[in-house]
C-alpha cells in the first residue's frame, strides 16, 4: 500500500500545484457553477409559497441548490476530456510505456484537481453535520465512483474525433437525473424510487440530502457501498475496454 501511494503521489502534487498556478480556472468554474445556482434559487424561491406541496421551504430549497451546487464542483466531468487529449495530443503511448496503471495515474491526478473541493467539503461536513466521518467516507466512495464513470464515458475519444461536445451534454445529463436543476423527491414516488440509484443522483441530489438531514450509520453505508460498486464495476469495464481499444488505436497506426 505504502509504495502504491508513492507511485502514484507525485501526480496528485503536480495537478494541485497547476491548480494553484492557473487559479483563474478555478475561479471561472466557480463563477459559472454559482450563477447557474443563484438562477435555480431565484427560479424556485418564486415558485414556492411558503410551504408548499414539494415539502420544501424557500430557505431549504435555497440549501439544496447551494449544496448540489457543491457538488457539481466537486464530482466534475472534466476528466471526460484527459483520454482525449492523451490521444490528440501523441502522450498516450508514452504513458502505456511507463510502469503505471493509466485509471489510477488519472484518479490521483483528478484528486489534486480537485484537492481545494474536496477540503471544502471535509470542513462542511465536520462542522454541520453530527455523522461527518459517514459522510465523508460516502464523498470519498462516490468522489471515486464518479471519476470511473467519467473515465469510462472517455472511452468514446476512440471513437469520435472531439470529445469536447460531449461536455455540456453530459452536464445537461448530470443537471436532469442529478438534481441538480430540481430535487429529485418531487418527481412522482414511483420514477422517483427508480430515478435516485443513478450514479448521477448519488452525486448530486443525495449528496446534498446528506449534508442537509441527519443519516443514520446503516443509510450511510447503503449508499456508500452502492456508490463503490458502481466504481469498481465501471473501472473493470473501462480497463477491459481501454485495452481493447488500445490495441486496435495502435494496430492502425493513429
Amino acid at each position: 500500500m505504502l509504495s502504491y501511494i508513492k507511485k502514484y503521489l507525485p501526480f496528485l502534487i503536480l495537478s494541485s500545484k497547476q491548480q494553484l498556478i492557473y487559479r483563474s480556472n478555478i475561479l471561472i468554474t466557480s463563477l459559472n457553477n454559482i450563477a447557474i445556482c443563484i438562477t435555480m434559487c431565484f427560479l424556485w424561491t418564486h415558485a414556492l409559497d411558503g410551504t408548499s406541496g414539494t415539502g420544501y421551504t424557500k430557505s431549504s430549497i435555497i440549501l439544496y441548490f447551494v449544496l448540489t451546487t457543491l457538488g457539481s464542483l466537486l464530482f466534475s466531468i472534466n476528466p471526460v476530456l484527459k483520454l482525449s487529449g492523451a490521444i490528440r495530443g501523441g502522450n498516450l503511448a508514452q504513458d502505456m510505456l511507463k510502469p503505471i496503471d493509466y485509471f489510477h495515474k488519472g484518479l490521483f491526478s483528478h484528486i489534486g484537481t480537485q484537492l481545494h473541493w474536496i477540503i471544502i467539503t471535509i470542513i462542511l461536513a465536520l462542522a454541520i453535520s453530527p455523522q461527518a466521518i459517514g459522510i465523508i467516507l460516502f464523498m470519498a466512495c462516490t468522489f471515486f465512483m464518479f471519476y470511473a464513470l467519467m473515465m469510462l464515458i472517455s472511452l468514446l475519444a476512440f471513437y469520435l474525433e472531439a470529445m469536447w461536445p460531449l461536455q455540456p451534454m453530459l452536464y445537461g445529463i448530470f443537471m436532469l437525473l442529478g438534481g441538480l436543476s430540481f430535487p429529485l423527491d418531487i418527481l412522482p414516488p414511483k420514477l422517483y424510487h427508480i430515478v435516485q440509484y443513478n450514479p448521477f443522483a448519488i452525486a448530486g441530489y443525495r449528496f446534498s440530502k446528506m449534508l442537509i438531514n441527519a443519516p443514520s450509520l446503516k443509510e450511510i453505508l447503503f449508499w456508500a457501498s452502492l456508490s463503490m460498486c458502481y466504481g469498481l464495476i465501471m473501472m473493470i469495464i473501462f480497463r477491459s475496454g481501454f485495452r481493447s481499444l488500445y490495441r486496435l488505436h495502435e494496430g492502425v497506426g493513429a
